[in-house]
């Protein structure tokens, strides 16, 4: 069994070491399937088993649980499989997208609005906002990530952000925002107006990104 996790903003590509470097009988032959995040048997784009090497490319915060057995044997427990090629590369790319806040002078409740343009896209996908707090330099760990209220607008029309962590009882130095956008061939300013309860001297960083959606890879 091998565990991924992409625990960042970035696509990344993982190699996989399917010799000796990693405990497995040099010159095999090999068939992935994929456990999670759903049952899907992962091929390579000729339809060969696997060699010595394969490598897979995975979106940011996606994970996924495979097995990996000998050519032509049956994995672990009897499922029902579809089959696509393994991920080896995307249409668009996730990237960091530039924003610019104006912070309200409030000592609690503080208030920020963050302007920011979505990048034009052929398939659509999430906008986030990122929110990290610290205090003196260091992680702020705070019960109220949550916002006491927010509002949105894309390119002038209403819209509506989820905000990621949604637990009251879990205390964390930032909380996401994302916003899921359609296809579109230019760029649309959206702007969210933040209300958030925290103390004046805890210092709040916003970043901006997209991470596309992308029609051909199993994990979506």
């Amino acid at each position: 069994m091998i565990s991924l996790d992409n625990g960042s903003w970035q696509d990344q590509e993982v190699s996989l070491q399917l010799d000796s470097r990693w405990g497995l009988p040099d010159n095999g032959k090999w068939d992935l399937y994929a456990w999670y995040p759903d049952h899907i048997r992962l091929v390579s784009k000729d339809g060969k088993p696997f060699g010595a090497k394969a490598s897979i490319r995975l979106r940011p915060f996606t994970a996924v649980l495979l097995e990996l057995v000998p050519a032509g044997d049956q994995p672990t427990f009897a499922a029902s499989w579809n089959q696509q090629v393994i991920p080896a590369s995307f249409a668009e790319n996730s990237c960091e997208v530039a924003v610019a806040t104006a912070p309200s002078s409030q000592e609690t409740n503080r208030s920020w609005t963050i302007l920011a343009d979505v990048p034009p896209s052929k398939t659509g996908g999430w906008f986030a906002i990122t929110t990290e707090f610290r205090r003196a330099g260091k992680p702020f760990l705070s019960l109220n990530n949550k916002p006491v209220s927010s509002l949105a607008t894309l390119m002038g029309r209403p819209a509506v952000f989820q905000p990621v962590l949604d637990n009251p009882f879990y205390a964390a130095p930032w909380q996401t925002y994302r916003l899921r956008v359609g296809a579109a061939d230019r760029a649309r300013p959206v702007n969210l107006a933040l209300r958030v309860d925290l103390p004046k001297d805890v210092e709040v960083a916003f970043t901006g990104h997209f991470i596309p959606t992308d029609p051909k890879s199993p994990f979506q």
